[in-house]
């Protein structure tokens, strides 16, 4: 079981899981001074990859309404970085004679360099991104709008929002609630 805190928020994944705080690892971090946005999990759940990015909302003081073309825009950077990413990490590992050497044998991978399988897999898996989102119930429809949009700009890859209902989480397999 692993337990992480985003957004005012408590993310508790069973073991069933691999999953790792994106925007806190090394590669992320390493690349993120040159205009990388990143999402807030990376994960490997039931034979897919899966970037879960947090919007808690709720947490603000809201002054003025949401913008619809900036909260779009924001999320759409988020798919195209991550995407952008995880494309640069496999090439660096490619470049690496060891990792060429092995990329093919999942039981070496799996014993000796967990860190460069779970980076292979999130790159070859299929990939979903999953925002999940915390909002005052009359902004719901708004991010609805929002949803609609990123499938049209994105349909190459699954984009799922989870609107103020922690319990469809579950159908992911992990659990959210206010920390």
């Amino acid at each position: 079981m692993q337990t992480f805190t985003e957004s005012n928020l408590k993310f508790t994944f069973p073991n069933a899981w691999e999953v790792i705080k994106y925007d806190e690892h090394r590669y992320y971090r390493a690349l993120s001074g040159s205009d990388f946005s990143g999402v807030d999990f990376a994960g490997i759940y039931d034979g897919k990859a899966y970037f879960i990015e947090v919007k808690n909302y709720t947490q603000y003081q809201k002054d003025e309404p949401l913008d619809l073309n900036e909260i779009t825009q924001n999320f759409l950077e988020k798919i195209t970085d991550t995407q952008r990413l995880l494309s640069l990490i496999n090439r660096y590992h490619e470049r690496k004679w060891l990792y060429r050497l092995v990329r093919n044998h999942n039981f070496l991978m799996r014993r000796f360099f967990k860190h460069w399988l779970f980076w292979k897999r999130l790159f070859e898996y299929e990939a979903g991104f999953v925002f999940i989102i915390r909002c005052a119930h009359q902004d719901a429809a708004f991010f609805d709008k929002i949803h609609k949009e990123l499938i049209l700009f994105h349909s190459e890859s699954s984009v799922q929002f989870i609107i103020n209902q922690p319990d469809k989480l579950t159908i992911l397999g992990f659990e959210i609630f206010d920390s």
